[in-house]
């Protein structure tokens, strides 16, 4: 229990990093999808039809408004694709009315966040956790005690 309690003190500043790393990463992400997002409904809910604009209650019904319509409910999709929250498959439907590279931009995000952010905190976590194992004294001592 000891050497566990040791493991996690010793693993939290990599992983207070890291972890600032990813939200900062969501973050930036869900600024350009926001933007896109914003982008799309100027363009298709009041330029192509000036006569006819959409009701902001009609903009705000759309699933793309709900899951993209601010940075922070954008924020919150991205992590919820990311924990399992929601299904990328849901979030990335709405992103096809947008543009197919959106979709494709969305998939991209996903599979870099799990890929290469993900499997490097694991692998940060892991190596912190197998250092402060071997530099811990006692357990030397208590192992070079069982030697003799």
């Amino acid at each position: 229990m000891r050497m566990l309690v040791h493991n996690v003190v010793n693993t939290l500043k990599s992983l207070t990093w890291t972890v600032i790393l990813l939200f900062v990463s969501l973050y930036l992400f869900a600024v350009r999808f926001t933007q896109a997002t914003t982008e799309y409904f100027i363009a298709d809910y009041y330029i192509d039809h000036p006569p006819c604009q959409a009701s902001t209650a009609t903009i705000e019904a759309t699933t793309l408004h709900y899951y993209f319509g601010s940075t922070a409910r954008s924020t919150f999709t991205l992590f919820k694709t990311l924990t399992g929250g929601v299904s990328w498959q849901d979030v990335s439907e709405p992103l096809e009315d947008v543009s197919l590279l959106w979709a494709v931009f969305f998939v991209r995000f996903l599979s870099f966040c799990y890929l290469a952010v993900l499997n490097i905190v694991t692998g940060i976590v892991c190596t912190t956790a197998m250092e402060s194992a071997n530099d811990d004294l006692d357990m030397q001592v208590q192992a070079s005690l069982e030697e003799r």
